[in-house]
Parts: structure tokens; C-alpha cells; sequence
């Protein structure tokens, strides 16, 4: 009776590990995507030969996570990524555009993919170089 006992708090102690596991690895999973996604879009824009400032955005604004402005003679990109399960890019997608939550005159339309969303200021540098390795960068990054 005493080695069915130790045998099953041995196995609860086993699933309860392998559960905490997925469970830690899928948030630092996600974590790393977002990382991943700003890495190599700022990679991709030194490749282009931009020189840029990267700057925070307010991303709660249109409902994103996290958002960074780059801006390279003058003229603004930002990067705006969103939750998987994000209300606000599902209706961005299907209106081509995300309501401001600050601001009822301010949308933002820009280019969806995968959760995320650049906008981009007429004039960039590479402007279709630099839609180019977006699209790249975040159907790379799912």
C-alpha cells in the first residue's frame, strides 16, 4: 500500500513538471516571437542601408502589445504587433484599418499581416524594399 502511495505522488510530481514546463515555454515562446520580429526587421533595415532611430510607441492605442517607430530622413515606419486573439487588428483586417482608442478621428491603416501591422510614411527610404522585408519578416516569425 505504502509503494502504491510513493508511486502515485512520484507521478503527480512528473505530470505537475511536464505542465508547468509547456506552460512556461509557451509564454517565453511568444515573448521570443516578438523579440524575434523587431530583431530581424531592424536587422533587414541595416541591410537595406537605412540608418534609423527607433523610438517606443504607445501600441495600447490601437490595442498592440508592443510598437516601435523607426524614422530615417525625416520620414516615420512603425511596427505595431498585436495578441493572436486581438479584437482590435481582426476588425483592422476586415475595415483596412484600427480605430484609435484615444482619439475617434485617428485610425490606423497600414499593412496587416500575421498579427501585425506596419505603417508607413509615403517617401520612406526603400519603401518597397522595406514592405518587402516585412512581409518576410512576420510570415517567417508565425
Amino acid at each position: 500500500m505504502k509503494k502504491i502511495k510513493n508511486i502515485i505522488i512520484v507521478a503527480l510530481i512528473i505530470v505537475l513538471i511536464v505542465i508547468g514546463y509547456f506552460v512556461v515555454t509557451k509564454y517565453f515562446s511568444k515573448t521570443n516571437r516578438e523579440d524575434e520580429i523587431f530583431s530581424s526587421f531592424e536587422s533587414g533595415l541595416t541591410g537595406l542601408g537605412i540608418t534609423y532611430t527607433r523610438s517606443d510607441v504607445d501600441a495600447s492605442e490601437y490595442g498592440a502589445k508592443k510598437a516601435y517607430s523607426y524614422v530615417a530622413n525625416e520620414k516615420t515606419i512603425i511596427l505595431y504587433i498585436f495578441d493572436s486573439n486581438s479584437e482590435e487588428y481582426k476588425q483592422g483586417e476586415l475595415n483596412n484599418f484600427i480605430q484609435s482608442k484615444k482619439n475617434e478621428e485617428s485610425k490606423l491603416y497600414g499593412v496587416f499581416r500575421n498579427n501585425c501591422v506596419l505603417y508607413m510614411e509615403s517617401e520612406f527610404p526603400n519603401d518597397s524594399e522595406v514592405l518587402t522585408l516585412f512581409i518576410n519578416v512576420v510570415t517567417e516569425n508565425k
